[in-house]
Order: structure tokens, then sequence, then C-alpha cells
């Protein structure tokens, strides 16, 4: 059985600092952070990544969008960045790299990443 979208107060508590942090300089944030982080969510449960790869796959989707509204960065700023972190977690170069996704990961998430984020880039 599928699981659904998670319920927004469990993203909230999930990245909670995120949340707090944005929606302080603007409360109309918390529904793109939501919608951001639903959307990463049912990602990952559609490619059934295991828990590693899934919690990973979140942190780095997290980080990259906060490193992006932070530093107000361009769009290809953002997807070099977002290519740099993956491709440092696809690769086994202790300790500059950990190998958590494999090719067929990357192509799937980096497919995602340039069909969704571009979405979320102009809103913020």
């Amino acid at each position: 059985m599928k699981e659904g979208p998670p319920h927004p107060s469990v993203l909230k508590d999930a990245f909670g600092g995120i949340f707090a942090k944005y929606t302080a300089i603007d409360p109309a944030l918390e529904e793109l952070l939501l919608d951001f982080h639903t959307v990463n969510v049912e990602f990952v449960q559609s490619q059934s990544f295991p828990f590693q790869k899934f919690t990973t796959f979140l942190e780095l989707a997290a980080w990259v969008f906060e490193s992006s509204f932070e530093g107000h960065k361009s769009r290809q700023e953002s997807f070099e960045e977002f290519k740099e972190v993956v491709i440092r977690h696809s690769l086994f170069r202790q300790p500059y790299s950990v190998n958590i996704f494999n090719e067929r990961d990357v192509k799937e998430i980096t497919r995602f990443w340039l069909d969704t984020f571009d979405r979320y880039y102009e809103q913020y």
C-alpha cells in the first residue's frame, strides 16, 4: 500500500527551524515550504527509497532551498549547487563524499529537480 502525502504538521515538526525562520520573514512562505516539502516526500515515496536515501534527499532539498534563498542565488547557481551535493552523495571517496545514491537515483533525482525546483524558485 502506497502512503499518501504527509500531514502538514508532520512536515512542520520535521523542518521546524526552517519554517520558523522563513515565516518570520514572510508568513506566506509557510505554504510554499509545505508544498515544496510535500512534493519532495511524494517523490521519494514514488521511488521507494529506503530510509537512508529518503532522509538524505529530503535534507539535501531543504539545504539547497535554504542556501538558494539566503544567498539570493540564480537558478543556474542553485542547480550547480544541487548537482554538486547530489554527486557528493553518489560517489565513495571518504571523507569527501559518501555513496548513498546510485546512477539511476541520480538520474531520477535530477529529472525531478529540473521539473519542480524552478516552480518554487520563482515563487520565493
